[in-house]
């Protein structure tokens, strides 16, 4: 709540115009209720190409009110060339609107191309989140600035870059939809399906997970549960890795400036709920093995937590392993991370 109150010295909220909203329905084999919803919401935030930066909502037409799962996905760092003048960028890979889009809509396993990201992306999760009866929030990121940004706050160099990154103006945006009605009337995100700002659970797959570190260093209230999944904990091994990642360090050296990355990590969140989980593999090739094993640590010492190796040679998990997608949801409601016992089961 604290953040939601600081919120304002970030952005004038008040001289943000409303959403504008589209709605299809959602369905796939797995989904086991009906009259479920994809909402698409354009932001007030603007992308580097001009265009707003969208968000969504997942949710199953219900009488409850229903928890919701906020959901930051991968693939957020890239950067362009620096410009003489802000007015001669031009936004162009995963730096536009339509790129961030499609990156939601690949993560509903909904897109209509596949976007080189090297996770392979089949719905499960929100297909596991929707059948327990939560919905939830898709934030999109447009910046590339692993959401660690702000208009106001983790300032990047917008004069030299030619464009101003927004990506935790973004993931602060859903926590404000959700905790002030005031905020939610003014954007005209008001539906009649209620949700339940005190049941929230918060889910970062690959880069997704740091709007989750940031979030909570600025001083968010603790959600329900956490997952983390396949997320580097330490930068450390990419600016001390030479060549090898050069992308990274530049991308890094451009998203913190002159701030000290390992300021902006997860050893330095004091209170981490019980229900945290770490998925991760030691044969991810996406990030250095040391950076995965760093969270594995971390997390092992939360009381209550679950820390799983998948042992695989590959990138995000959750969203790709219907078993494990129920897992996930299973551990954020009960604690427990094995499988709910079918009626077959238990002879009912």
């Amino acid at each position: 709540m604290l953040l939601s109150l600081l919120a304002g010295c970030w952005l004038n909220f008040a001289e943000l115009s409303t959403l504008n909203v589209s709605e299809v329905a959602f369905s796939n084999e797995h989904l086991s209720v009906s009259n479920v919803w994809i909402r698409m919401f354009d932001s007030p935030l603007i992308c580097p190409d001009g265009d707003p930066a969208p968000f969504f909502l997942v949710y199953p037409e219900s009488e409850d009110i229903l928890p919701v799962a906020i959901v930051f996905h991968t693939g957020a760092l890239d950067y362009g060339a620096f410009v003489p003048e802000g007015s001669s960028f031009n936004a162009t890979g995963r730096l536009t609107s339509n790129w961030a889009s499609s990156r939601v809509w690949e993560t509903l396993n909904m897109a209509r191309q596949s976007l080189d990201t090297s996770v392979t992306d089949l719905g499960h999760l929100p297909t596991a989140l929707t059948n327990a009866g939560i919905a939830q929030l898709y934030p999109s990121n447009c910046w590339g600035d692993y959401w660690h940004n702000g208009e106001v706050v983790n300032l990047n160099d917008s004069t030299a870059e030619g464009y101003t990154r927004q990506g935790l103006d973004m993931a602060q945006l859903m926590i404000n939809l959700l905790e002030n009605e005031q905020l939610a009337g003014d954007l005209n995100f008001k539906l009649e399906q209620q949700f339940n700002p005190d049941e929230t659970y918060w889910i970062g797959m690959g880069s997704g997970g740091q709007a989750i570190v940031e979030l909570l260093l600025k001083g968010t209230a603790t959600p329900s549960g956490i997952v983390f999944d396949s997320y580097p904990a330490s930068l450390q091994p990419y600016l001390s890795g030479e060549d090898l990642y050069s992308f990274e360090q530049e991308a890094f050296a451009r998203i913190f400036g002159e701030e000290d990355p390992a300021e902006y990590s997860l050893n330095n969140i004091n209170i981490l709920p019980a229900k945290t989980a770490w998925i991760w593999s030691n044969g991810d090739p996406q990030h250095p093995r040391e950076s995965l094993e760093t969270g594995a640590d971390i997390i092992s010492e939360v009381e209550g937590s679950w820390v799983e190796d998948q042992n695989e040679n590959a990138h995000v998990f959750i969203n790709k392993d219907i078993d494990l997608a129920n897992r996930v949801v299973n551990f954020l409601l009960t604690g427990n991370h094995e499988l709910p016992a079918s009626p077959e089961d238990t002879g009912e």
